[in-house]
């Protein structure tokens, strides 16, 4: 599924992320505001293209305090071969992987449904 995609692919945009079946619309609402600064994404990873792991570091902001690298892979839940939560308008994995080590912070997906979770990006 995400063979053809790139971490990033042409211009970072907030209209670059979908929301899939998990309520995280609050987690979509920040990352399409930061997206409005495309630089301030690119900051929050570790490395600017995928990797021939598929590993990426990404760093967040627990309840505002020191930064934590969260490191995550480009493993993602689907159904029925589509990503089941978020998902990206084109070809990029940015928002899904930036989406991933968000869960990852707060111990699951399910840690962040319906605004359970807190942290900022």
């Amino acid at each position: 599924m995400t063979e053809d995609c790139e971490l990033f692919k042409d211009s970072i945009e907030p209209n670059d992320i979908k929301q899939g079946s998990l309520g995280s619309c609050h987690l979509m609402a920040a990352m399409a505001a930061i997206a409005v600064k495309p630089d301030r994404i690119r900051k929050i990873f570790m490395n600017q293209t995928r990797n021939e792991h598929g590993v990426h570091g990404v760093k967040l902001y627990k309840e505002g305090r020191e930064p934590q690298l969260v490191m995550v892979n480009e493993l993602l839940p689907t159904k029925d071969s589509s990503l089941q939560f978020s998902f990206a308008h084109g070809q990029e994995l940015w928002a899904v992987i930036l989406e991933k080590a968000y869960a990852k912070m707060y111990g699951s997906y399910s840690g962040i449904n319906y605004g359970n979770g807190g942290a900022t990006v």
